[in-house]
């Protein structure tokens, strides 16, 4: 699962955009204590809104976000790059992990570095589910969120990403 989370003001009351894929496709190397190579790619045309105004009067924001903001049809995908992810020692004891990473992250054909704050959990020596979230500013990535009479956003998001990895 992948999605972001976004503050809005919307009519007259600050929320969260919040929105979600499943549609992840990727790749890992992991080896003892350490994951290389992890590239995660979201299919952001999958992507749907999960909060309460989600549409309003007949206005779609997953439509908006989808054509006007992040022209999908021209960047359909996020990317995600972590070279190396080094696990604590005993990461396959099952115990709660918390993992820092830098990685890259693309955005509508921008590239960004980003600082990743994980929590994991593994599953004996095979399987590792780790879930966590960075933040991007929207102008690293060319994102103009229109303001209209009803609803504004801020500057900044949130982007979250839970997966399994798994020993090949």
């Amino acid at each position: 699962m992948a999605g972001y989370r976004v503050t809005e003001n919307f009519l007259g009351s600050s929320s969260e955009a919040v929105a979600r894929t499943s549609a992840l496709t990727g790749q890992a190397d992991i080896s003892g204590d350490s994951v290389n190579g992890l590239q995660l790619i979201a299919d952001l045309t999958q992507c749907k809104g999960v909060d309460n105004h989600v549409s309003y009067a007949g206005f779609t924001r997953d439509n908006i976000v989808k054509g006007r903001i992040l022209n999908m049809a021209q960047f359909p995908n996020a990317t995600l790059v972590v070279n190396s992810l080094a696990l604590p020692s005993g990461a396959s004891s099952g115990k709660p992990l918390k993992i820092s990473a830098q990685g890259m992250f693309t955005l509508k054909g921008k590239t960004n570095p980003v600082t990743l704050a994980l929590n994991g959990q593994s599953e004996g020596d095979q399987k590792l589910e780790v879930a966590g979230a960075f933040t991007i500013t929207l102008s690293d990535y060319d994102i103009h969120v229109p303001t209209v009479p009803f609803t504004s956003a801020g500057s900044t998001g949130i982007v979250e990403v839970d997966v399994f990895l798994q020993k090949a």
